[in-house]
């Protein structure tokens, strides 16, 4: 026996059953949108009485200094007949009341306003209250400048154009750094309120002014304190921010070149100004040379000194030279031919006999020169001169004599060390030989 499958949809067949129903949705959602809607404004045309009699409740019993009677009729004489008003008190209501009827005026109920006219219901409105206002909903102005307040306008679908109504309550103060708010409001007949914030800040742009004291450039001599002299700030809305300066140099007051101090001033908002000095760091100052000793008076065959150069700035330590000489008168530059290091000890030349100074020549890095002596150094390495009143005689006699005359250039003649000796050679003696002293 052979069982038969049934066959289901294909894929085809599914998207096409898909596509009918979403046809059939799209025709019919707004149809039934459209219904749901007309039975809500039918709704509330059947229970315009209710309203009707509620205001008219609510009318009479504001203007009824009577008590209800026993069947719960309320009787007012506000008007050339009484009214009967049964009903609930409402709670917001816009009408217009003559001879003791609701004439017109609108019930509002949701989005939606019932509009009466001679006590009947003639209309369901669905309220549209626009409150436009020009220009952007967040504005930035300057600190200390006017504002322009941005325009609004105003319709309702009941009232038409209300422009005239708009409320307009300006919070800001232009005059101090804030967020503000300009808030707009309207309101139609039946009470419907719309209402529009404009967001003002108003911000400080400017920035801080600095005045440097003192001259830029600056010009500071190498190898002194350096002190600035500051700048001022001020802004225009903090005031004197003088305090608030930050200070940033490179001064290096014993090198010479050209330096910056920077100034930042930053206001209360953040606002940045800088304003720089140029330093020019100068060296007019000669370097300075000390020996220790300074000269010697005494007479020796050699004599020697320390010789330290200093300056306010930097030395070159290349440059130093020095000259032994016996004159008071300068060498030049190029007769210096022999370097020494500072604080070195320098002795005088081998063998030199007489008055002798020492010179140094030393630079700075600035390039200033100094050529410096020395005080005097007496050195004595010659030996007494003597000289004979009678230097010999060729002529044969009993006997002879002849002065004698001892000098010396340096030290001068150890006169307790004067002797002679004669004798028939040529050959000089030895200094043990000599036994007789003389002035």
């Amino acid at each position: 026996m052979r069982r038969r499958f049934k066959k289901g949809f294909t894929l085809i067949e599914l998207l096409a059953v898909i596509i009918i129903l979403a046809v059939i949705a799209t025709i019919l959602t707004p149809i039934i949108l459209s219904s749901i809607q007309k039975a809500f404004v039918s709704s509330l045309e059947n229970n315009a009485y209710s309203y009707i009699q509620a205001i008219e409740y609510y009318v009479a019993r504001a203007n009824s200094d009577d008590d209800p009677t026993n069947d719960g009729i309320y009787n007012s004489d506000f008007s050339s007949s009484n009214l009967e008003i049964r009903g609930t008190r409402p709670t917001s209501v816009d009408v217009v009341v003559s001879s003791g009827v609701v004439k017109s005026g609108f019930i509002v109920y949701d989005d939606y306003s019932v509009k009466i006219v001679d006590g009947q219901a003639v209309d369901v409105i669905e309220s549209d209250l626009v409150l436009r206002v020009s220009g952007q909903q967040i504005l930035t102005i300057d600190v200390n400048s006017t504002i322009d307040v941005p325009s609004a306008t105003s319709t309702d679908t009941i009232d038409g154009d209300i422009s005239s109504t708009i409320q307009v309550v300006n919070n800001v103060k232009t005059n101090i750094v804030g967020s503000y708010t300009i808030v707009y409001t309207v309101k139609n007949s039946i009470g419907m309120v719309a209402t529009y914030t404009v967001t003002v800040n108003v911000i400080d742009r400017v920035k801080p002014t600095i005045t440097i004291a003192g001259d830029s450039p600056l010009t500071h001599e190498a190898g002194t304190a350096y002190t600035d002299p500051g700048a001022t700030s001020f802004d225009s809305y903090d005031g004197d921010i003088t305090d608030q300066i930050s200070i940033s140099s490179t001064v290096v007051p014993g090198m010479f070149g050209n330096y910056k101090v920077i100034y930042t001033a930053t206001d209360s908002s953040g606002n940045e100004e800088k304003a720089e000095r140029i330093v020019n760091v100068i060296d007019t100052t000669f370097p300075t040379v000390a020996f220790f000793p300074d000269g010697n008076n005494t007479y020796l065959s050699a004599h020697s000194t320390v010789v330290t150069v200093s300056d306010t700035a930097e030395l070159n330590l290349n440059s130093f030279k020095y000259l032994w000489t016996t004159s008071t008168t300068a060498p030049s530059a190029d007769d210096f031919t022999q370097s020494f290091d500072n604080d070195e000890t320098i002795d005088s030349p081998s063998g030199a006999n007489g008055t002798y100074y020492l010179w140094i020549l030393a630079k700075d890095t600035a390039a200033n020169t100094s050529i410096i002596k020395s005080k005097v150094f007496k050195i004595d390495n010659g030996d007494p001169v003597v000289a004979f009143g009678t230097n010999g005689d060729s002529t044969y006699k009993k006997s002879n004599s002849t002065t004698v005359s001892v000098s010396d250039l340096g030290a001068g003649v150890n006169t307790s060390a004067l002797k002679y000796q004669w004798t028939t050679s040529t050959t000089a003696p030895s200094a043990d030989d000599f036994t007789q002293s003389f002035d």
